[in-house]
């Protein structure tokens, strides 16, 4: 018998004793008794792998240890009824779901918010990662703009202009200290 816990979104702990040679489709069917959670709905996670339902339970050595249970959202009328951890659908997205756009309307809002940029956001798709490789390169600019007035002020002489050779030489003097 294996003995493990299974921990939902909700914060709640159930305790679950299956046979050795239980695969994860049986599981899913008998937490469907338990907790009232259809089968296509479930998705069980350990140790950040997603648990696949062919595959028995004892592969994964869950014995006195604790499964998360995500619950995926059901199926919206414009979608595909296959499951997202399928081997066969993973590669296939052909549109942004709404946590891309999400994520890329943040992105642009925090780029707009760090000032004017080479990119035209109408014409132009920017990942999360360009989108926060823009705004860490944009930061620090404005923390060397401001190191160097700050310098400049302390120093009591007139700021350098940007990109100069002063300026330079006070960036350069400001990693060694």
């Amino acid at each position: 018998m294996i003995n493990f816990t299974i921990k939902t979104l909700d914060g709640n702990n159930h305790s679950f004793s299956v046979e050795d040679d239980t695969t994860i489709e049986q599981l899913k069917n008998k937490i469907q008794t338990d907790l009232e959670i259809e089968p296509n709905l479930q998705r069980l996670i350990f140790c950040g792998r997603v648990l696949q339902d062919e595959r028995p339970l004892a592969e994964y050595d869950v014995q006195g240890k604790v499964v998360h249970l995500v619950q995926r959202p059901p199926p919206s009328p414009g979608h595909r009824n296959v499951a997202p951890s399928s081997p066969a659908n993973q590669n296939q997205s052909t549109q942004p779901d709404a946590n891309q756009q999400a994520t890329q309307q943040q992105m642009r809002r925090l780029m707009a918010l760090a000032g004017p940029s080479g990119f035209d956001d109408h014409n132009i798709s920017v990942s999360p990662t360009t989108g926060r490789m823009e705004f860490i390169r944009r930061m620090i600019a404005d923390i060397k703009t401001e190191m160097t007035a700050l310098r400049t002020h302390t120093e009591n002489r007139p700021p350098p202009a940007p990109g100069s050779a002063s300026q330079v030489s006070l960036l350069s003097g400001l990693k060694h200290t």
